[in-house]
């Protein structure tokens, strides 16, 4: 569709103010509309639609109806006014967001126990409601005003300053809508720097991000720091007054991780922080008890004897404790706070990856015993750290990851959470070879119940290596797996680099070949693990570090014409590529200066320095500094 599309370049406001660029792209999905009403919602570039919001919207909602009359106005020219219930009581020729007065009146409003990120499109007469679960925050109402805008103009957002939207036709027709949507993954999260601090960014792409979502009151590995931790002082006995617990319970720690067999004294304390949570976070759904980052756990000989006797594992042991605390926590909820839903979250993670289940009679994985059965509001937030993601969960390199995730869907079916990385930590200027991976390895947790699938990147900066091209195909497989990861690369692609995606595609893909010779002939044991070593030279020679470099010359060269015709357009595709040749320079500093002059050494270094303090790279690997690497 040449010359049909238009491409928002954000600018941060109050509300939200757009500069326009233009834009070619690849056709987007559209299959799957429903059949046209006799009804325009825009009509030769006019739009006789009112936008109708309760008078008690959330955030969200409000944010939904601005995106959904800004970009059909840009699309299309049309201005469509946004009003509440309150002030507006008419059902004719309106779009409805949330639980409105019309929604209700017109019997939109679903029945149904929608999961969080689930909405409904009704159609009724000339009028269009969207809707979510009534006791949600509008999120989902956002992501159906994002299926009303694909439908309408094929609005696609490949990052922050590319949004694509055909403004082919003034005329839009009314779709015929009638449907529960449902994405492959009900919650979604990719964690990167580009993500977690960009909201406006965040929603487009229809991902969360725990640190700013109301719904997680905690995250991570907190067990032995918001729950009990050795450094906290010890209330519960007058004679231990000035005393830390650690000094005053030196048996309930053991490296750096909690002794999961202390006992009913310290499973009291932890259940009263849990308590306190749950009272001073009423709109928090999610609460972890995570275990610390590090690879023991405790191995005193009360938790010895406890295992023996038992027949279990450490996972078995971290259940035994967790079932105890959130039974206290669980009824103290029950008569104080019973509308409160709350969800407990647990690491299976380094030493408590393996579940603690056998095979019955008849070959099913069931728990080694029951005291031993997560609790029914305990989740799995299984974590396999040690996964290889340069092949299939199915191959043989990953089969104790694909062995443990059927053992804890045994467990706990429906409660499944993915944590999951899509970064070398040591090597924030290589690609990570995951991009053959991802697609089978979602389709494999699906096939497990997960519901929940968040994927980490390099969160403490911004970084070269695909980052927006990542976030896109990722998360647009999130939601819909059936796209398929090859077709949104070529989409992406066409859309962000234009002219040089060609160019840019042959840079991916010797990449990508690279690797899967090297693996296959010339080191078998390299693996994809997010700390294997990809940066050795015998990986990335010479010559080959040179082809990388001629293929995004070939880029630069392709989007040259753009330098008089269009200066804003140039800079623009000529910057995204240099971000990607940041991985080169890198290469070429680290391992081959010998090979250039004392002017090209220099020039490589400005250009260096440039760009990674304008695309805000800070780091060349997990918390180690750029700040003088190549001085």
């Amino acid at each position: 569709m040449k010359n049909l599309t238009k491409v928002i370049s954000l600018l941060l406001c109050a509300v939200m103010l757009f500069a326009l660029a233009a834009c070619n792209k690849n056709d987007t999905p559209t299959d799957n509309k429903p059949d046209k009403t006799a009804y325009n919602l825009v009509q030769d570039g006019v739009s006789e639609y009112k936008i109708v919001l309760s008078a008690t919207a959330t955030a969200n909602e409000l944010f939904a109806a601005n995106e959904l009359a800004n970009f059909l106005n840009l699309a299309t020219g049309a201005e469509l006014e946004i009003v509440t219930d309150e002030e507006y009581s008419s059902s004719d020729a309106i779009i409805s967001i949330g639980n409105t007065r019309q929604a209700q009146a017109a019997n939109a409003v679903s029945g149904q126990n929608l999961a969080t990120s689930s909405f409904v499109l009704k159609t009724v007469g000339n009028s269009l409601y969207v809707t979510a679960d009534k006791n949600g925050d509008g999120e989902a109402c956002l992501y159906g005003v994002y299926q009303i805008l694909q439908d309408a103009v094929n609005f696609r957002v490949y990052a922050a300053d590319e949004i694509g939207y055909d403004t082919n036709s003034d005329t839009i027709p009314l779709y015929n809508y009638d449907k529960v949507y449902k994405p492959t993954f009900d919650q979604r999260e990719l964690g990167y720097a580009s993500i977690a601090n960009d909201e406006t960014y965040k929603k487009r792409m229809r991902l969360v991000w725990h640190d700013t979502d109301v719904r997680w009151t905690l995250h991570g590995h907190t067990q032995a720091s918001h729950f009990v931790n050795p450094d906290f002082s010890d209330t519960l006995h007058p004679e231990h007054e000035g005393m830390t617990y650690g000094q005053a319970h030196p048996d309930w720690f053991d490296g750096g991780q909690l002794c999961w067999s202390a006992g009913a004294e310290m499973e009291r304390v932890a259940a009263q922080k849990l308590i306190w949570y749950i009272e001073n976070y009423p709109q928090g759904e999610y609460i972890m008890l995570g275990q610390m980052d590090n690879t023991d756990y405790c191995s005193c000989d009360r938790c010895k004897a406890k295992m023996a006797e038992l027949g279990i594992n450490p996972a078995g042991m971290q259940i035994l404790l967790l079932n105890n605390v959130i039974k206290i926590a669980e009824q103290w909820r029950a008569e104080n706070r019973p509308e409160q839903d709350v969800k407990y979250v647990t690491f299976a993670y380094n030493g408590t990856l393996q579940p603690p289940v056998k095979k019955d009679g008849n070959g099913n994985l069931v728990a080694i015993n029951d005291q031993v059965k997560p609790h029914d509001k305990l989740y799995i937030y299984f974590t396999p750290i040690e996964t290889d993601f340069a092949v299939d969960l199915s191959n043989q390199r990953n089969l104790s990851v694909m062995e443990a995730l059927n053992g804890w869907n045994a467990l706990a079916s429906g409660r499944i959470m993915v944590y999951i990385y899509d970064i070398n930590f040591h090597n924030y200027f290589i690609n990570f070879n995951n991009f053959g991976t991802v697609e089978g390895m979602y389709r494999d947790y699906l096939d497990n119940g997960v519901y929940y699938m968040y994927s980490q990147g390099p969160i403490d900066t911004c970084v070269p290596c695909f980052q927006e091209m990542r976030v896109f195909v990722e998360s647009q497989l999130m939601w819909d797996i059936g796209q398929g990861y090859d077709n949104l690369v070529n989409e992406f692609m066409q859309a962000y680099y234009r002219d040089a995606a060609p160019a840019v595609r042959k840079f991916y893909e010797l990449i990508r070949n690279r690797y899967a010779r090297y693996y296959a002939v010339d080191d078998t044991s390299l693996g994809g693990g997010i700390y294997d070593s990809i940066g050795d030279s015998d990986i990335w020679t010479e010559n080959f570090v040179n082809a990388l470099g001629d293929a995004l010359d070939d880029a630069l060269s392709a989007v040259e014409k753009y330098k008089t015709t269009d200066n804003e357009l140039y800079a623009k595709l000529h910057d995204r590529i240099m971000k990607e040749y940041l991985s080169v320079i890198f290469l070429k500093l680290s391992y081959y200066q010998a090979s250039y002059g004392s002017a090209e050494i220099a020039a490589m270094k400005a250009d260096f320095k440039y760009y990674t303090t304008y695309f805000q790279i800070t780091n060349y690997a997990e918390n180690d500094s750029l700040e003088g690497l190549f001085d």
